[in-house]
């Protein structure tokens, strides 16, 4: 894949990074790994560790367990903070031991994905 945007992180998103027959795509045992933007986020409940409940993006949309099921079979998801374009990563909240999403070089406490606007 040719030229892309440079992520800090060093690697880089091709131009052509969209979501193309997504449900294919992220079906478990699929080969083929895809890179996906994130653009918007559906806030989550009141629950302890403020999870965020699903994400979204050109062409596609998926649960937080679907995403982070995704990310393990070895999806990548990008966003941009600040104006920068980061990669998205897994963590594991510190009291309630569940995982989440969040980005690397995070500098907006507690998550800059929770900047989105709320997703349709």
């Amino acid at each position: 894949m040719g030229g892309g945007r440079s992520l800090k992180t060093g690697g880089t998103i091709p131009e052509t990074a969209k979501a193309v027959n997504l449900p294919i795509a992220f079906r478990k045992g699929n080969k083929q790994m895809g890179t996906y933007q994130v653009t918007c986020t559906k806030k989550d409940g009141a629950d302890a560790d403020r999870r965020i409940d699903a994400f979204a993006g050109p062409g596609w949309r998926g649960t937080i367990d679907e995403v982070i099921s995704w990310m393990d079979q070895g999806h990548k998801f990008w966003t941009t903070a600040d104006g920068k374009s980061v990669w998205c990563k897994l963590g594991v909240h510190p009291t309630t031991h569940r995982r989440f999403v969040t980005t690397e070089g995070d500098s907006f406490p507690p998550n800059n994905l929770l900047k989105f606007r709320d997703c349709p």
